[in-house]
This record gives C-alpha cells, sequence and structure tokens, in this order.
C-alpha cells in the first residue's frame, strides 16, 4: 500500500503522462491496421490501445496482435463467448482452447 506522500506526488503528475487512450474502430483489426492509423492521423497521435472484439468460434490470430501492437500500441481484446457458457468457461472445460 502507498504511504499517503508517495501517493500525492504520483496524484501530482499530469493526467496525460499516466493515462493510456485507446480506440474500437469500425471493424476492429478485422480489417487491417488502416483504420486505426486513419483515427491516429486524425487524432493527431498515436493510440496506446487497439481494441476489438472477437468470439470464442474464432481461432487465436496472432498476427493480428503483432499488427495491433506495431509502435508500441498494446492489444486489447474482448473475448466473447456466445455458445460457451462462463461457468464452463471458469471451470476449465475450454482450457485447451485458451492454452492453444
Amino acid at each position: 500500500m502507498a504511504k499517503p506522500a508517495e501517493h500525492a506526488r504520483r496524484d501530482a503528475a499530469p493526467i496525460a503522462s499516466r493515462a493510456m487512450l485507446g480506440a474500437f474502430t469500425y471493424g476492429g483489426i478485422w480489417q487491417g491496421i488502416e483504420p486505426v492509423l486513419q483515427l491516429e492521423a486524425d487524432l493527431g497521435r498515436r493510440l496506446d490501445v487497439v481494441h476489438w472484439f472477437t468470439n470464442w468460434n474464432q481461432p487465436y490470430f496472432p498476427e493480428m496482435v503483432a499488427m495491433a501492437a506495431t509502435a508500441g500500441r498494446k492489444p486489447l481484446i474482448s473475448w466473447q463467448p456466445h455458445d460457451q457458457p462462463v461457468a464452463d468457461i471458469a471451470a476449465g472445460v475450454y482450457d485447451d482452447y485458451i492454452l492453444s
């Protein structure tokens, strides 16, 4: 746990130096890096986080993660189970899928 003085110093830093900017572009990274680059050009800055959605019926695409991670961006994937009960996921039923 941070001491009060340490906490105050950390909070005194400008929010821009502590916060990250991320976005979901229409179609996500599924359409390539171009929509991300266009949004960055419109904003006048690089995104820190690139977000997209996928579901449990899709395989893992490491090339999409690599594409999103170019220039130091962090990929953020919302992984949506449609046909898989969350209780089964928590119980380990789909661990082989997760680990593959």
